[in-house]
């Protein structure tokens, strides 16, 4: 039943976009779908994606503490998952599990980041 990993970036991406803008209508998440914890991994996915952008592209060594405090900040916030990831299937599994998870928030990050670009010009409708 798992669509694949492109095709579920792609469900991210879009239903971020439209769950933004039911935010700009509503000012409230209701749903366990979209959620402070959400928000907060998608902040720190987007922190650690810049200055791992930053490190490698701009070769800015300065961003390399920031990088890792980033990063150390997301695993320790996906703690639970991390753990049970972990538990059942290994280190090296978590690890995977947390860059997969890393890119996922990216996708929603990118779906927020278009809505926001959209939404004032009115281009969001499909």
């Amino acid at each position: 039943l798992f669509p694949g990993f492109r095709q579920c970036a792609r469900n991210y991406f879009h239903r971020s976009r439209g769950w933004f803008e039911l935010f700009l209508r509503r000012r409230i998440f209701d749903t366990g779908q979209a959620n402070a914890s959400i928000g907060l991994w998608v902040c720190l996915a987007v922190v650690v994606l810049l200055c791992l952008l930053f490190c490698l592209i701009g070769q800015r060594t300065e961003f390399v503490g920031l990088l890792v405090f980033s990063l150390a900040a997301y695993a320790v916030s996906l703690g639970r998952f991390v753990k049970a990831s972990c538990r059942t299937h290994g280190i090296f599994f978590a690890m995977r599990s947390l860059g997969t998870h890393l890119v996922l928030s990216a996708a929603i990050a990118a779906g927020v980041g278009v809505a926001v670009i959209q939404i004032p010009f009115g281009w969001f409708r499909r």
